[in-house]
């Protein structure tokens, strides 16, 4: 498919993950119409790049995910994630972008679909297996018997201290219009307070 004339090539969002001063910010995962692959926007796509990603999604695949986000799980040494819908996919990609990292050391994820939570984890675990500097900790428990099941709805992750809020997946590879905003200070947001809490009635 040859990509429409008017769009405007737009190079990949490249972010210094490990600055102390975060700046908060809304990216949309994107596509470069160039060369078809995954690119970070900080302002919303065109309707032709719309189509273009979703169709490319839904035909071809692999999911398009939001390389900022990639980026920074790479270089962390603990992230957390609360997703409803976490599942085998999600923790595919997750587990290619954590093949390249060498600093992790502790994974923490929430899902609200029980039926896999073991293997999700297993996938996870084969993906860090190949770390030589840390042994990581990787747990994946569902929401289904919490008291909290009914009562979360939004996607959060926290990297290093990190918090980061999206609007339909963890990782940006739903293939529909999303956007993810990042940059917050977990220690002042205090959304890990409430991750633990959550996370221990679920154990």
């Amino acid at each position: 498919m040859i990509p429409p004339t008017n769009i405007v090539k737009t190079p990949k969002l490249i972010l210094d993950v490990a600055d102390p001063e975060l700046t908060p910010m809304m990216l949309w995962p994107s596509i470069d119409n160039a060369c078809m692959n995954a690119c970070d926007r900080l302002r919303a796509p065109t309707p032709e790049m719309l189509h273009m990603r979703y169709n490319h999604i839904k035909s071809e695949g692999p999911p398009l995910g939001l390389i900022a986000f990639a980026l920074a799980l790479r270089s962390s040494t603990k992230a957390i994630i609360l997703d409803d819908f976490f599942d085998l996919a999600s923790a595919r990609l997750v587990g290619a972008w954590l093949k390249d990292g060498q600093r992790l050391a502790e994974l923490k994820i929430l899902t609200k679909l029980p039926k896999h939570t073991q293997k999700m984890a297993t996938i996870l675990r084969a993906s860090l297996s190949d770390l030589k500097t840390t042994k990581p900790s990787v747990d994946v428990r569902a929401l289904l018997h919490s008291n909290f099941y009914k009562r979360l709805h939004d996607r959060f992750a926290v990297l290093d201290g990190e918090l980061w809020h999206f609007g339909a997946s963890v990782g940006g590879n739903h293939p529909a219009l999303n956007a993810c905003s990042r940059g917050w200070s977990d220690q002042e947001v205090g959304f890990s307070d409430l991750f633990e809490k959550i996370w221990e009635e679920c154990s």
